[in-house]
C-alpha cells in the first residue's frame, strides 16, 4: 500500500538491507502504483517478463508471489480457476474483469505478481474472497497484465490515472415494479438517469434527468422525456455497474458513445470525458 505512506522501502531476496523507494505514478481506481527504488546494487534486480493474459486458459498453472502475513518472498501454486469474473477494484470499487485463481493469496500478497508456468507475469494479485475467515479460501483475484501494460506509459510519466466520471446518478430499471414502468412509459431494462450534475460531461452532452413532476391524479412520476441509458460503446447495459465498467481505461478527452431512450425516441449521444469529480 502506497497511499498515505510516509516512506517506502523494498528488500531484495538474500539481502538484509532495505532500499528506499519513491512513488512514480498511481492508478487508485485500478489498485496499481509504480514505484522506483534508489541505490540498488548493479545487477541486483532482474525484471520479470510480462506475459499475455489473453493466452490463459482455465486449468493452467498459476504461481503467486508475495509476503502473506509478513512472510517475505513466499510462493504459492495453483491453477487459473476462471477468466470470466468481475470484482470491485480500487478506491472507487469499479467492477472490472479479473483473473480468478486458487493459488493461496492472503493479506500481504496484494501487489505481488501472478505468474504462468513460464515465469511470465500474467496478473497483479489484488484481493480474495474469504468467506468471513480473513484468509485464503481458494478464491483469489488478480488484475490482468493487459491492464498493467495499458496503464504503464501513464504511470511511467508520473501521472495519477483516474477513471473519468459522467456526472450522473442512476436507477436500475430491472429491479423496478413492471406495472409502474409500464404506467410511466419506461422500458423494463436499462438505467434511468435520476440526476445530472452541473458542469459534468453528461450535462454538456445534453443528457436529461428524470425530474419528478406531479400528474393530474396527484401522483409524482418522472417526466416522460427523461433519459434511460440502454447501451454504452455498443454494449447493452442493465445496471449502473455496466455503465461504470464501460469507462474503465478511458482518459479525459476520450469520447464515449451512448444510446438512450428518451420517451419514444432513441437518441445516440457522444460524451467527451473530463476529470469531473463530485463536489
Amino acid at each position: 500500500m502506497v497511499e498515505n505512506a510516509s516512506e517506502i522501502n523494498i528488500r531484495l531476496h538474500g539481502d538484509a538491507r532495505a532500499y528506499p523507494a519513491k512513488v512514480i505514478g498511481t492508478a487508485p481506481d485500478y489498485d496499481l502504483a509504480l514505484i522506483r527504488a534508489d541505490e540498488l546494487p548493479q545487477g541486483g534486480v532482474k525484471p520479470l517478463p510480462l506475459g499475455d493474459d489473453k493466452q490463459l486458459e482455465v486449468g493452467l498453472k498459476a504461481i503467486a508471489l508475495g509476503a502473506p502475513f509478513g512472510l517475505d518472498f513466499s510462493v504459492s501454486e495453483g491453477i487459473i480457476s476462471s477468466l470470466e469474473r468481475e470484482a470491485p477494484v480500487g478506491v472507487s470499487n469499479v467492477p472490472q474483469s479479473v483473473i480468478q485463481t486458487d493459488a493461496a493469496i492472503n493479506p500481504g500478497n496484494s501487489g505481488g505478481p501472478l505468474l504462468n508456468s513460464a515465469g511470465q507475469v500474467v496478473g497483479v494479485n489484488t484481493q480474495i474472497l474469504t468467506g468471513g475467515v480473513q484468509q485464503s479460501a481458494g478464491v483469489g483475484f488478480a488484475i490482468p497484465v493487459s491492464v498493467v501494460k495499458q496503464l504503464l506509459p501513464q504511470l511511467q510519466a508520473g501521472e495519477e490515472v483516474t477513471t473519468p466520471l459522467l456526472g450522473i446518478s442512476m436507477f436500475e430499471l430491472s429491479g423496478a415494479d413492471p406495472a409502474q414502468l409500464e404506467e410511466y412509459g419506461l422500458p423494463e431494462t436499462g438505467v434511468l438517469i435520476t440526476r445530472v450534475y452541473p458542469g459534468s460531461p453528461a450535462q454538456r452532452a445534453g443528457l436529461r434527468a428524470a425530474e419528478p413532476q406531479e400528474r393530474p391524479d396527484g401522483a409524482v412520476a418522472p417526466r416522460p422525456d427523461s433519459d434511460v441509458i440502454t447501451a454504452v460503446e455498443g454494449r447493452e447495459v442493465d445496471s449502473a455497474d455496466d455503465v461504470k465498467g464501460a469507462l474503465i481505461g478511458k482518459r479525459p478527452g476520450d469520447q464515449v458513445a451512448m444510446t438512450v431512450q428518451r420517451g419514444e425516441e432513441t437518441v445516440n449521444v457522444n460524451i467527451e470525458l473530463t476529470n469531473f469529480r463530485f463536489n
